[in-house]
Formats: structure tokens, C-alpha cells, sequence
């Protein structure tokens, strides 16, 4: 069982990926190296479908996972879930961990009740056309950039 977890603190942002039998690998970054929302929508070519708790408030944890009883296991703040299940459930579970949002990816078709529920419930909502992993790359190598470009 694999759960993926991306820590983008405040304190420096650390990158978990992890499995359960094995220690967390992680990778710092300085503090001013925060993603908003917005901006993981636009690293991951995103579509927001539904904008709620204002697209600046930042990013915390990313935390990847299909099976939902792993997500209510992360005790964290401002987590951002990617996932591939295109149900409430997902939503719903997000609203019990306290997320900020939830991407729903490989280009899944959702049904309306999903973007209903975001509303309900206060829960940014954004689809992408990618894989799970390859979105966690995809958010790792954009801070990668943002560092880059403030050295230069």
C-alpha cells in the first residue's frame, strides 16, 4: 500500500514520499517557497471547477491517495488531497481532515452532485488530466522552478 505525502510547511517545506514499511525521504525548501491553490492548478494544467476559501490561502500538505481511510489518518493542516476517486466521498473526507481543496485526476468525468457538494461544503474543486504520481513530480519539479528562479 502506497500513500504519498507531500509536506509543504511553513516551517521548511518538506517533500514526504513514503511507504508504510519504509522512513520518510525528505527534501527541504525555504519557507518562501509556498504554493497557493491557484497555483497548483496551473503546475498541474488544472481546471478549477469550483473556487471556495479563496484561491490564495496556502498550501500546507499534498497528500495523494485513492483509499480515503489513509487520508483520515494524516493529522495536518491546509492539505490539498489528489486523488482519483470521482465521488463525494472524496469531498466529504476531505471536509473531515480539514482540506483546503481536492484534485481529481486522469481526466475523470465527474458526476454533478461532486461539484454540488464542493459548494456545500466550502472545498475548492480542480481536475487534471494527469496521474497522481506524476502530478506529485509535477508539483515537486514547480518549486524546483520558483527556487531556481529566486537565485537567479
Amino acid at each position: 500500500m502506497l500513500l504519498d505525502v507531500v509536506s509543504m510547511r511553513r516551517s521548511p517545506i518538506k517533500f514526504w514520499f513514503y511507504e508504510e514499511i519504509s522512513e520518510p525521504l525528505s527534501r527541504e525548501f525555504p519557507v518562501e517557497f509556498i504554493m497557493t491553490i491557484d497555483d497548483v492548478a496551473r503546475v498541474l494544467d488544472g481546471k478549477v471547477l469550483v473556487k471556495e476559501e479563496g484561491l490564495d490561502r496556502k498550501v500546507g500538505f499534498v497528500v495523494a491517495s485513492d483509499l480515503m481511510s489513509d487520508v483520515l489518518l494524516v493529522d495536518a493542516e491546509d492539505i490539498l488531497l489528489l486523488t482519483s476517486l470521482a465521488s463525494d466521498q472524496a469531498l466529504r473526507t476531505a471536509q473531515i481532515v480539514g482540506a483546503m481543496g481536492v484534485v481529481v485526476h486522469n481526466d475523470k468525468p465527474l458526476p454533478s452532485s461532486m461539484l454540488d457538494v464542493a459548494r456545500r461544503l466550502g472545498i475548492s474543486l480542480v481536475t487534471s488530466p494527469h496521474q497522481k504520481y506524476a502530478s506529485c513530480i509535477k508539483i515537486h519539479d514547480g518549486l524546483e522552478r520558483e527556487k531556481q528562479g529566486a537565485r537567479a
